[in-house]
Order: C-alpha cells, then sequence, then structure tokens
C-alpha cells in the first residue's frame, strides 16, 4: 500500500473532473473544512456520466463472493440512501435516487441459467431476488417481448446524474466551495518530487496542497502527470439515447436489463445504455453504428420504444483499468491523488469513493485502510491484485 499520509484537507484541494466521481468527493472535501475547486473542461455532468444507464446495482455476474472490489460495490449501494438524503436536506434538490427494483431477463436457455446461478449468488450474498416465469416478467414489464423468464431484484434502482450532479454543485458552494465549467486543465504543476496545482487552457494558474483527479478516462493522459505516477488506463466509449417515456402509463417500469440496459430517470424520460466500444478513438462523437446497435437492440426488446420521441444522444468514455477496479487515494507523488477507473461502476461507486477519499485526505484511519485496497500500486508489479470479471454488459 502507498504510505504517503496527507493531511492538508483543511487547505486548497483542486479536483480536476467535474462528473459524479469528481463532484462527490469535492462535496465531501468542502464539508471537512476543505478549501475545494472543481475544474470541469466543459459543463458539469455534460459528458460520462449523463451517458450513464446510472443503476444502482451492485452484482450482475457471479465473481468471488470475498473480493474487496465486490464489497465496495456492494456498500456503495448502502450508501446511496443516506448520501441522496443528506444532498436533499442541504440543498433541496432531490438527485432522483429511487429503489424502484430491477428485472434481469432472459430471452433463451442461456439466459435462463445465467440467472439462476445469478440468484444462487445473491442467496451467498444476503441480496434478496426471486426467479420469475414469463408471465411473472409480463407483470413486471407488460411491454417487455421474448422474455422465457429473468431474475426480479427489488432493491435495486437507479438515479438520475444530472439532478444528483445539480444538487452536488449546490452543495459545493453552500459549503463554500467552486465548480468552474469551461475550465480545461493545461497541465499539472510540479514534477515528480510535488503537484502543486493545475495550470488551466486561459493561463491561469491554481495553486493546491492536494490536486485530485477525477477525471475518468483523460486522468494519465493529463500533462503534467509524473511519469512514476501514472498507470494502465483505458477508455471504453459508450453511446445511449434519452428518449421521452409515454405520458401516465411508463413503458419501463424497473431498471430493465434484457439484452440493453433501460433505466427510467424519473423524470418522464428513459435512458437506453449503451454500447461498449474498447478500443474506439477518443471523442464525443455518436456514431450511426452506435445509434443503430442502441436502438435495434432497445427496440428487439420493447417493441413500443420505437414510437418514442428522442431526448438528447449522449456519449462518454469509461476509465478501466486492467482489474476493472477504481484506482484511488495517493499517486506516489505527494500532492497527486487519483478517483478514477471506476470503469462501469461510476454511478454506483461515487457516493462511497467520494465519502472515503475526503475522509482519507482529513487522515481518517478507516478511510485510509480501505482506499488502501485501491491505490495505484497494485499494479508496480505488473499484476492486478484483482481479477478482471467477463461482463455481460447488456444483460
Amino acid at each position: 500500500m502507498t504510505t504517503e499520509r496527507v493531511d492538508r484537507v483543511s487547505g486548497d484541494v483542486v479536483v480536476v473532473g467535474g462528473g459524479l466521481v469528481g463532484l462527490a468527493a469535492a462535496w465531501r472535501i468542502a464539508g471537512h473544512g476543505g478549501r475545494v475547486t472543481v475544474v470541469e473542461r466543459d459543463a458539469p455532468v455534460r459528458f460520462t456520466s449523463r451517458a450513464a444507464a446510472a443503476m444502482i446495482a451492485p452484482v450482475g455476474y457471479r465473481e468471488p463472493a470475498d473480493d474487496a472490489f465486490l464489497r465496495l460495490r456492494l456498500d456503495a449501494q448502502r450508501e446511496w440512501t443516506p448520501f441522496a438524503a443528506e444532498l436533499v436536506e442541504q440543498t433541496g434538490i432531490d438527485p432522483a435516487y429511487r429503489r424502484i427494483g430491477s428485472l434481469v431477463a432472459a430471452t433463451d436457455k442461456d439466459g435462463l441459467a445465467r440467472v439462476v446461478a445469478l440468484r444462487e449468488f445473491h442467496a451467498e450474498l444476503g441480496i434478496e431476488s426471486s426467479l420469475v416465469d414469463a408471465a411473472g416478467a409480463a407483470r413486471l414489464e407488460p411491454e417487455l417481448r421474448g422474455a422465457l423468464g429473468g431474475l426480479q431484484v427489488p432493491g435495486e434502482g437507479c438515479v438520475d446524474p444530472e439532478a444528483a450532479g445539480r444538487a452536488l454543485v449546490a452543495g459545493i458552494h453552500a459549503r463554500g466551495g467552486t465548480v468552474w465549467s469551461g475550465a480545461g486543465v493545461a497541465e499539472l504543476c510540479g514534477d515528480a518530487t510535488r503537484i502543486s496545482g493545475v495550470r488551466l487552457v486561459d493561463g491561469s494558474v491554481l495553486a493546491a496542497d492536494v490536486v485530485l483527479v477525477a477525471a475518468g478516462a483523460a486522468s494519465c493522459a493529463l500533462p503534467g502527470v509524473p511519469e512514476s505516477a501514472r498507470f494502465p488506463l483505458r477508455a471504453v466509449k459508450g453511446q445511449s439515447v434519452l428518449v421521452a417515456d409515454r405520458p401516465g402509463d411508463p413503458l419501463v417500469r424497473t431498471v430493465l436489463r434484457a439484452g440493453i440496459n433501460v433505466v427510467p430517470r424519473g423524470d418522464g424520460r428513459l435512458m437506453i445504455a449503451g454500447t461498449v466500444e474498447d478500443g474506439a478513438a477518443p471523442g464525443d462523437r455518436n456514431t450511426v453504428l452506435g445509434a443503430y446497435q442502441v436502438l435495434q437492440r432497445a427496440i428487439a426488446a420493447v417493441p413500443a420504444l420505437a414510437g418514442c420521441d428522442v431526448d438528447t444522444w449522449c456519449v462518454g468514455q469509461r476509465p478501466v483499468a486492467p482489474d476493472d477496479a477504481p484506482v484511488l487515494g495517493p499517486s506516489g507523488v505527494p500532492g497527486l491523488w487519483w478517483s478514477t477507473g471506476h470503469s462501469y461502476y461510476g454511478i454506483l461507486l461515487s457516493a462511497l469513493t467520494g465519502r472515503l477519499v475526503a475522509d482519507a485526505l482529513a487522515g481518517d484511519a478507516a478511510a485510509t485502510v480501505r482506499i488502501g485496497q485501491f491505490t495505484v500500486d497494485r499494479f508496480a508489479a505488473g499484476a492486478p491484485r484483482y481479477t478482471s470479471l467477463d461482463h455481460d454488459r447488456h444483460a
């Protein structure tokens, strides 16, 4: 575990990245009394966070039950209830976190076998879930077609990242922090012995005791990141689309996983997410092929979606480390901390990792130990601590 101990939360902290991961950390840092500034090259929650399915669902496949990353995700799900309640209490803005339950639909024999195995794994973990037959799936989702059965998970839910982002920005301001939009980072200031701030593209410099990089897939590519602090981080592009739901009679009522994720946003829209484009070129452009793949799978599962109006096309770059787990805490270079690499779980993990990173910066021993399981030095020997998982990305 990286041994650098930094107790500077009462000083200046610059958070690079205005997605939900960076905003949640900044809000918690400000709650500890830190003078925090978030710098975001576009607008908060404009890129990857907005494109996410935003399912608060920690377990979608069988994996080692004692894995620390799995435990982090399970704890992250529990974190969302108090996190959302505190945001509402402080800001009056509802982040639209709702435990509406999920349905993992199975359309063939292999799918049925997968949901049976997932039900067994849920039982091992103490997660409430139940198998349903075709009629049960139809009761949960009347517009769903082709399901032979599935798995209902009543404790799972979803959140609206845009609403959560608005609440977090308001909360940061209420605690004396600052969120700068249109503030791209030209480079980190300092060298391999210490990072001391950031230089923005307009030439201005923000000095900081700690720079917390939460810039998603762009984190390691930021100019000025010392070579000794870098680690393998790839971008997995995802394209998705927000559509208007049917007024008064929702087309989808649960967090639906049926060859694609269809998730109610809680504001009359449905998120249909999304593609998994490993090795795609960086950028924030939607493509014809991506649109086709998203809509083809969605309409196959829920044909009535074909009549919905398109609200917004979205695109993002998931930041994925070799073992799929996040990279948290000190980088090994004084003054530089990470909160990135949240892979396919950024929205789920954001509330918990934001608190853990802020608590560790404040010197909390338990948080320091917890994030020590996910520090960057696990890559130093070339062998990740956790096993990269074989995701069923759309189910």
